[in-house]
């Protein structure tokens, strides 16, 4: 139900400030996101949203 409603307008459950309000099951909905990506056991990216890729020289950052 949640993905009919969300997917013609392009978004997901990830898009909850898109969309609005949230009823139980959005929710619901979004529980089970979290726990199948925590089932995935995905290593932690860094917040700043930079691509790393292996073996890179890391880059200097605006303040140094």
């Amino acid at each position: 139900m949640i993905y009919r409603e969300l997917f013609p307008a392009g978004l997901t459950l990830l898009d909850n400030k898109s969309f609005g309000g949230m009823g139980l099951s959005h929710v619901a909905a979004r529980q089970e996101l979290r726990e199948m990506m925590a089932g995935f056991a995905l290593p932690d990216t860094p917040l700043s949203g930079a691509v790393t890729t292996p073996g890179a020289a890391p880059v200097p950052s605006a303040a140094a």
